[in-house]
């Protein structure tokens, strides 16, 4: 199974420096989670994409700013850092997003981790004292960090989010920023893998 796989976008350039002067207000605390309101131009551009790839338009841009985040967190703590994705309108999970790297993502990465836990809901408010509500991991035994690790660096990335991950951060205390877009029809990360590989096949074929 992989965790990961390279998503490229024409308009990653375009989203990335709109986010990036977007969240520039927000550096004081130590994590900021943000739904960022793209304009309409960016919205239609990156809808435009996803279709080609044959996927539903695009329901939320959420930007992730942290720092801090030195090496992976023990699982047994029940770090909130450690968690999965879910709707709280559906109670669903979120099968996959795609990460867009914006800045400071050199030598940063994703990990998951698999084992046996029970996911629990978890409020919490977040710098701008809105309360949140995330599934984080009870951990009945010590999980295993798998050996994949995604390096989000230059490339948008799919990633699974059903199954428990985090991040490591810069070790220089400077800001890690992405922004993660979630799907409309939450296809499953498998799906879209493949329809990433059929779009790669087509224009191979192509050239």
């Amino acid at each position: 199974m992989i965790y990961s796989y390279p998503m490229p976008f024409r308009c990653h350039k375009d989203i990335a420096e709109y986010t990036e002067k977007y969240m520039a207000k927000y550096n004081s605390h130590w994590i900021y989670q943000v739904n960022v309101l793209l304009p309409r131009s960016l919205r239609m551009d990156l809808d435009k994409e996803l279709a080609e790839y044959g996927l539903s338009p695009a329901k939320m841009w959420l930007a992730f700013k942290r720092r801090g985040y030195f090496g992976e967190r023990h699982v047994l703590n029940n770090s909130p850092s450690l968690h999965t994705d879910y709707s709280t309108r559906t109670n669903e999970p979120t099968y996959c997003s795609i990460v867009f790297p914006v800045s400071g993502c050199k030598d940063t990465y994703q990990y998951w981790v698999e084992g046996n836990y029970t996911l629990i809901n978890a409020e919490e408010r977040d710098p701008n004292g809105i309360l949140t509500t995330r599934q984080i991991c009870q951990w009945h035994e010590p999980g295993i960090v798998v050996e994949e690790k995604a390096y989000i660096e230059d490339t948008p990335m799919l990633c699974r989010t059903d199954i428990p991950h985090s991040v490591v951060s810069r070790d220089d205390w400077s800001y890690r920023l992405i922004i993660s877009i979630r799907l409309k029809g939450n296809e499953k990360f498998d799906d879209v893998v493949n329809k990433i590989k059929l779009k790669e096949l087509a224009n191979s074929t192509v050239m």
